[in-house]
């Protein structure tokens, strides 16, 4: 059946009055106070209290639902509207079951109908404690309007919302109790079965109306049921003088509700703890499950108590049960301690002291924590409770970390009750050593990261920096509260006429108490200004070499001078040497005769700042005319020809030619001919017999430039 929605109207004392008699008024106040606060459920469907009544459709159909015994057959049924219900109850049911031949038969003599009102009442004073009947009798009887309703045509939205909510409170209580679902009409046992058969039942309205009712079907093996499934995740949870127990709907969800029972005596006997089932609430977000809970309120502490849960179905039968067991504690701590101030004696230990009157009957004493915050990570220091007339302690070893304290209160059950917290500080006059490892930085933006060492001692609280702009003046302290790390990020103004920043330290404990200052750390600061260009103040060429003087950068933190050279006219520098500081020279030897060179000169400080680039200056390496001397010059005879043979060896690519230089006789050596690079020979054919000839042979070049006249040699023809 299709979730329904309970919306309650209080009767009035009028409309119970009319049901049929006063002396039954009281216990229908009670049946109806009670189910106030319990949302139903009908075939395990809900009824939400809550949303608008729904449109009746016209016509209903009977929902039908059965379960067997190995000689019975249990029929439960109800039209799915409450206007159907109300027909149903005036006009009654029909109950049919299918034959082997395929048709059915009637099972009921009579139609089954809702009892009267005067019938309900006398089963009323039978059943005093019945908790349900009230209910049914009011849903049923209470108002003469809906009684009537086989002859209205159309309710009002005020009396359809009487009505449906009427119709939830029968269904919720038929579907909790046997016999109230008689009593209601929507019951019927079957005897007449056999165990293993199977039988189709067919519930319709006794004489059609006005109002379509379709009749309900269901079908059933005797003897054979679905599996009946315990609530899952039973959780028991004991508090103090309490146990709660938690449990979400069985595997199924069939159970109309849920029934909680208790064993005192360790799961002998149990004992229905709840007058009716407890209906679970159902989340409007469909992806969420239910939830049961009930808390038992009526249990000893440290006694252990047996619970079983199980559900209720339609039927008014249980289903599996879940046992858990659980026990209450005590959870109410002793009164809270009254601490006064702690005192510091001796030299390192911290007394407290505390008031604590009346002390409980199961108070077993005092612990004292401690801890570096106030307001948490406290821990035990007493290894054992001090006695409950104890009203002062002793640390003797307090922590400088731990200045924080609180005294509890501890009973029987370990409950503790906390003072307010005290802050005990102890006074320590040992100045802490001074610190060491003092290091730093400067960057070119004048960030300054220093670093040190941390004290051993546990009293250090921090450090104090301070700074000053020369060794010998007074020192600045940057850190207006203490700087508890090892780390100090400075900045400075690294323009400055002053080449250094000095710095110290001191370490300073939890009373302030600083140590000796650490010794002096120098930093240098950085150089922002490139060192000024050196200045070329001479320069010198020969035909081998180019030597260059320079004036060089004052800068005192000059660290090198880088010189570089190119072909004139070219676009590529070449670094040539990288000079030392005190260097104001260079010779340049890698040179070529005829070639226009140009150099320049590049300064470079300590932190690799470079100057601008030096003027540069054009030197160029002279020829100087003279040629190396033709070697191994030799003059034969060949017949009446002389034969002039030599060597000669250059390095340059130029133009030359070789001249041959002879004399005859006594005369002087002259230019005699002349021939190309390319031979090494001459060939003379003008000599005479008996004179005497003497050759030489000198290199002569395009240029000018001309070799020494070479060794000479002498032939005599005729000899």
């Amino acid at each position: 059946m299709k979730n329904l929605t309970l919306i309650y109207r209080k009767p009035t004392m009028q409309e119970i009055l009319e049901a049929g008699s006063s002396r039954y008024t009281f216990i229908l106040i009670v049946m109806l106070a009670c189910f106030l606060m319990t949302p139903a459920r009908i075939f395990g469907q809900a009824i939400e209290d809550e949303g608008e009544t729904p449109k009746d459709p016209g016509f209903a159909k009977i929902v039908v639902i059965a379960k067997t015994t190995p000689n019975s057959v249990i029929l439960r049924w109800a039209p799915n509207t409450p206007r159907g219900w109300r027909i149903g109850n005036r006009i009654g049911y029909k109950i049919e079951r299918k034959t082997p031949d395929g048709n059915y038969t009637a099972i009921n003599d009579t139609p089954i109908v809702a009892w009267m009102p005067d019938d309900i009442a006398h089963l009323m004073d039978k059943e005093k404690d019945h908790q349900y009947l009230g209910m049914v009798l009011n849903a049923l009887w209470s108002d003469t309007t809906l009684i009537d309703i086989l002859s209205t045509k159309e309710l009002s939205p005020e009396l359809q919302k009487q009505n449906y909510t009427l119709y939830g409170y029968a269904l919720f209580a038929a579907d909790n109790d046997t016999m109230t679902a008689q009593v209601a009409g929507l019951r019927f046992v079957d005897y007449k079965v056999k165990e293993g058969e199977k039988y189709t039942y067919r519930i319709s309205l006794d004489t059609t109306f006005t109002y379509r009712i379709e009749a309900g079907e269901t079908a059933v093996v005797v003897g054979k049921n679905d599996a009946s499934y315990p609530p899952q995740e039973v959780k028991a949870t004991g508090g103090d003088k309490r146990i709660e127990l938690n449990w979400k709907p069985a595997k199924d969800d069939k159970y109309s509700g849920y029934m909680i029972l208790r064993s005192d005596d360790k799961g002998k006997t149990y004992k229905n703890l709840i007058g009716q089932p407890i209906v679970l609430l159902i989340p409007k977000d469909e992806s969420e499950k239910p939830i049961g809970a009930f808390t038992d309120t009526t249990v000893e502490n440290y006694k252990t108590y047996k619970y079983k849960i199980c559900g209720v179905d339609a039927f008014g039968t249980y289903g599996e049960a879940v046992q858990v067991e659980a026990n209450a504690r005590d959870l109410t701590p002793p009164i809270q301690p009254i601490a006064k101030n702690p005192e510091q004696i001796e030299s390192k230990k911290i007394k407290l002291t505390w008031d604590y009157d009346k002390p409980e009957a199961d108070m077993v004493g005092f612990v004292i924590e401690r801890s570096s915050y106030a307001d948490s990570c406290y821990h035990l220091i007493t290894p054992k409770p001090l006695a409950v007339s104890a009203r002062t302690y002793v640390d003797e070893k307090p922590s400088f970390d731990e200045p924080y304290y609180i005294v509890c209160a501890m009973d029987t059950a370990k409950n503790l009750s906390a003072s307010l917290p005290m802050y005990a500080a102890i006074f320590d006059t040992v100045a802490p050593a001074v610190p060491t490892g003092l290091k730093g930085t400067v960057d070119t933006n004048g960030v300054v990261t220093l670093t040190w060492h941390k004290n051993k001692e546990r009293s250090v609280l921090g450090y104090r920096v301070l700074r000053a702009h020369a060794a010998d003046h007074e020192f600045e302290q940057l850190t207006g509260e203490v700087c508890i790390d090892t780390v100090y990020v400075d900045t400075i103004q690294i323009h400055s006429l002053t080449k250094h920043v000095y710095y110290r330290i001191a370490a300073v404990n939890k009373n302030y108490s600083p140590s000796q200052m650490s010794p002096i750390l120098a930093l240098k600061l950085p150089a922002v200004v490139p060192p000024e260009e050196p200045v070329f103040t001479d320069v010198t060429v020969t035909d081998t070499s180019v030597t260059l003087k320079w004036a060089k950068s004052s800068n005192p933190d000059l660290a090198s001078q880088v010189l570089y050279r190119r072909v004139q006219d070219s676009l590529a520098w070449n670094k040539i040497a990288t000079l030392p500081t005190t260097e104001t020279s260079y010779v340049d030897k890698k040179v070529t005769q005829d070639v226009s060179y140009e150099y320049k000169l590049v300064s470079i400080d300590s932190m690799k700042l470079s100057s601008e680039t030096s003027r540069y200056i054009i030197a160029r390496p002279y020829d100087p005319g003279v040629r190396p001397a033709v070697q191994n010059v030799k003059a034969t005879l060949k017949g009446k020809t002389a034969i002039l043979k030599w060597t000669y060896k250059t390095k340059r690519n130029e133009n030359y030619w070789f001249v041959i230089f002879r004399a005859e006789g006594k005369k002087p050596l002259a230019e005699y001919q002349s021939v190309t690079s390319k031979v090494s020979e001459f060939t003379d054919t003008s000599i005479s017999t008996g004179s005497t000839y003497t050759y030489a042979v000198k290199v002569v070049t395009g240029k000018g430039a001309e070799s020494p006249l070479s060794a000479t040699s002498v032939i005599t023809p005729g000899k």
